[in-house]
């Protein structure tokens, strides 16, 4: 729980000779996280013994969220956020500190939509991973590849949508070279991160948006990139991957790029 001074507080104490009561707003933050731990352990079955278990006593530290999240992704621990925060404007808007994050954090960031309930531990997890040869995707399969237990139901999705003003079948009939390097360099990339195969190929001739949304149903978990082959700069977010950001129902994973954080 990161907290800091109001506003409002500031602006006052500018005209008024007071102490801002610092312990205080640190007591009223520790009352809420204790509050929202409870609430996230308050379920039935094995997962109640999973968290109580997993979740350690509530840290309190005064700073900005974003600042403060920043400085500990650089720890190389995955950052888990929600998709919004309590100023969010509307649903489909990505809350400023969880924008922040999974366009600087050095490691991955998870994002959780408030509707998702949980994961259950004793099904094998269904994951997506959006593939495009890119080096983003490449280390978004690296990291599920190397992170994920074996029991996990790993899909690399590869949308080709090489001329996007064309129905995919006209791109077919009409570049038919395109298509066909095009996923031969997938493929190739594929073979080289994961010679075993472990993740099932998928690969479609269709706009990436509708692929995705396709598949959504029954996932756990999707892993993408910050962005794919047409980047414009790192803070900067991919189309595909701030829709699925926003849209998903289940949570979605941002993994930087190596070098790019």
């Amino acid at each position: 729980m990161a907290w800091e001074v109001p506003l409002p507080i500031w602006a006052s104490q500018g005209r008024r000779a007071f102490e801002v009561d610092r312990q205080g707003l640190a007591a009223s933050a520790g009352v809420a996280a204790d509050r929202c731990v409870g609430d996230a352990c308050d379920v039935e079955g094995d997962l109640a013994d999973v968290l109580r278990g997993a979740i350690v006593e509530p840290m309190v530290v005064e700073g900005h969220p974003s600042r403060i999240l920043h400085e500990w992704s650089e720890s190389g621990y995955p950052v888990v956020v929600g998709r919004r925060g309590v100023s969010a404007l509307r649903h489909r808007l990505l809350g400023s500190t969880s924008h922040y994050l999974v366009t600087h954090a050095a490691g991955p960031v998870v994002v959780v939509p408030e509707t998702f309930d949980h994961l259950d531990p004793a099904a094998a997890m269904q994951v997506l991973v959006g593939f495009d040869a890119s080096e983003p995707a490449i280390a978004a399969l690296s990291w599920t590849l190397d992170t994920l237990p074996d029991t996990a139901k790993i899909s690399a999705l590869t949308a080709i949508d090489a001329v996007p003003w064309l129905q995919p079948e006209a791109v077919v009939v009409q570049h038919p070279d395109l298509v066909e390097s095009t996923a031969a360099k997938v493929n190739e990339a594929l073979e080289r991160i994961d010679p075993e195969g472990r993740a099932v190929r998928d690969l479609v001739e269709r706009p990436p948006y509708q692929t995705f949304a396709d598949r959504f149903d029954g996932l756990d978990l999707i892993v993408v990139g910050p962005r794919g082959l047409g980047a414009v700069a790192r803070t900067i977010l991919g189309s595909v991957t701030t829709w699925l950001i926003n849209e998903a129902p289940c949570p979605v994973v941002i993994v930087p790029t190596p070098g790019d954080t």
